[in-house]
């Protein structure tokens, strides 16, 4: 009876019947003396104890290599929201899709450095993950609060074959009945309208309160009531926009931070990003950042590929970068403090950048004004970095379980209809996240060595000395998982996850699910189906995102999309939905 009323409770708080913050985090606390759930680590003692002084090098320091500072564009101006999207002809179209393609820099082949001729060792028996089916009731802009069992069995008209178990074995079925609470879907809605879209879809999202804001490729969206309805934002007011949005919510600074990545200049190979701040996601202040910003020798170069990320005081931006011919350069992560950001003010910032490594992906969840980050030195080897604002870098090699990098054509995840949505991805990191002394990141690891498809590949670390942990995957034999990110929320050890998954006999579809006391140590993960694909095109990406729910309990939000109907963009669902205890 108590976890029925605390569940209606929660509902008339996503409704925005209740807006008082006071009242939720009551609920959370209630909520925690209801279900007795307990942090949990994603390690074993066992491996813990068996791994704990392999990091292959000592710790090293380098300096920050330099900074600079940059100024709004203009004043305050408030972003023109409508009912109706922009209509772009097909030469239009056409343009962006080709732009899409040239401006993702796949994998620089001679940086991969594979450990060559090391075995990877094959999956663990009984850990494979299914993600459980969506309840019936959950459809295209449901949402359900009053659900009180495990849906794992379950199946329904979302389900891609109309057997959510067919062709996995006894012991994987038997592995994902064990978990004693389900994950709850509380809120999946069809964020509409929006156009154009992108096979390649790319959604971020960040929520304040109510208020939730959702990008993608081409697209933006805000909502005022928590996603029941939704107002299209035009984010060609940047007259160069190309791609490769992501948004986030600073709760310390009240303000949410919008990345836009524009195109390269046909004649300079340059492009540039545009940095929005905001205090209600509807009136902003931008800032226009070039390469020669950063550094006034980086001319003819591109930005591509953005990780956003936020500790107490400071923003931090990744991207990898190319040359007017496409080639790599570097990869640079840059320091940005929230107080002049949140005043609308001139800031200056910090960068530091390697040439020789690719793809810096930092961490969710820092609660000091510390960044960790990371780059895959090898298939044997990550290099994990510490910088602390205002501070050096300190960084160490890290030995971890060889594993097969993916390259772009090489992962295959054929769906159904023999369409690879594998076809376009590659082994960069994807996300990452710290929490309760630990460090983890999550990256697409490609079919072999006993993994029929692919899957995400995922390293734990202990934060203090960077020592690995254990190498909990993300993976089933009969269908791939893709584009796994992770975000934790304010009790520690506890964590989000989302993922894309499908081949075989499955189309793309949309998974979520959470590591805590209720869920045990992975794998197999606790998932469940979000929205099931009933389509699939060659190559989805190249992220996806989920963010914990105003930082203040065990819910989290998240972004995703499927194919409804056909497999072009016109038929792209994006989806924002909420979940949790």
């Amino acid at each position: 009876m108590e976890l029925f009323i605390f569940m209606r409770l929660i509902n008339l708080v996503m409704d925005n019947r209740i807006v008082s913050i006071a009242i939720l985090a009551f609920l959370i606390l209630f909520s925690t003396a209801i279900v007795g759930i307990r942090p949990v680590q994603l390690i074993s003692a066992q491996t813990q104890n068996a791994t704990t002084n392999n990091a292959t090098s000592s710790m090293s320091t380098v300096k920050v290599s330099g900074n600079s500072s940059v100024s709004p564009i203009g004043p305050p101006s408030k972003s023109a929201e409508s009912s109706e999207p922009i209509i772009l002809n097909p030469q239009q179209l056409k343009a962006l899709e080709e732009q899409v393609n040239e401006t993702f820099g796949g994998y620089p082949k001679g940086i991969a450095r594979e450990a060559v001729p090391v075995q990877p060792k094959g999956p663990e028996p009984n850990t494979a993950t299914i993600p459980s089916t969506a309840p019936p009731s959950l459809d295209v802009n449901g949402s359900n609060i009053s659900m009180l069992s495990n849906m794992s069995t379950t199946t329904n008209a979302n389900n891609t074959t109309g057997n959510s178990s067919k062709g996995t074995t006894t012991s994987q079925n038997t592995s994902m009945q064990a978990f004693t609470l389900p994950v709850r879907i509380y809120k999946s809605t069809l964020v509409s309208p929006v156009d154009p879209r992108s096979i390649i879809g790319e959604p971020s999202l960040a929520n304040k309160g109510p208020i939730v804001f959702v990008t993608g490729n081409w697209y933006a969206a805000r909502s005022t009531d928590f996603g029941a309805t939704w107002k299209y934002v035009n984010p060609f007011t940047m007259s160069d926009f190309c791609c490769d949005q992501d948004v986030i919510y600073d709760k310390n600074h009240g303000i949410f931070l919008w990345y836009r990545q524009g195109i390269a200049s046909s004649t300079t190979g340059e492009n540039r990003f545009m940095l929005g701040v905001s205090k209600d996601a509807l009136t902003w202040v931008f800032y226009s950042i070039t390469p020669t910003l950063f550094n006034s020798a980086w001319t003819n170069q591109w930005f591509d590929y953005p990780h956003i990320a936020l500790s107490n005081n400071h923003l931090w931006i990744t991207s990898n970068m190319f040359n007017k011919a496409g080639q790599f350069v570097r990869t640079v992560i840059s320091s940005w403090p929230l107080s002049p950001l949140s005043l609308g003010q001139t800031v200056n910032f910090q960068y530091f950048f390697e040439t020789q490594e690719f793809n810096f992906t930092p961490v969710q969840g820092s609660t000091t004004d510390t960044m960790y980050f990371a780059v895959h030195h090898s298939n044997a080897q990550m290099k994990l970095y510490r910088w602390t604002a205002g501070d050096g870098i300190s960084f160490r090699l890290v030995n971890i379980p060889v594993w097969n990098f993916g390259f772009r054509g090489n992962m295959v995840c054929s769906s159904p209809d023999s369409l690879n949505w594998c076809a376009r991805s590659d082994s960069r990191i994807t996300g990452g996240w710290v929490s309760n002394g630990i460090i983890g990141f999550l990256w697409n690891a490609r079919q072999g060595s006993g993994f029929a498809y692919p899957y995400v590949n995922v390293a734990i670390f202990r934060e203090t000395d960077f020592s690995f942990l254990s190498n909990p995957k993300l993976w089933n034999s009969n269908f791939a998982f893709m584009f796994g990110y992770a975000s934790p929320n304010n009790i520690p050890g506890e964590l989000g996850i989302v993922a894309m998954y499908g081949g075989g006999f499955y189309y793309p579809s949309i998974a979520a699910g959470i590591v805590d006391g209720a869920s045990g140590t992975p794998p197999p993960y606790q998932l469940v189906t979000i929205r099931a694909g009933n389509h699939a095109a060659t190559g989805y990406g190249d992220y996806m995102r989920d963010r914990p729910f105003n930082d203040i309990g065990r819910f989290w939000i998240g972004s995703g999309y499927t194919l409804q109907g056909c497999t072009s963009g016109n038929c792209v669902e994006s989806r924002f939905y909420a979940f949790g205890r």
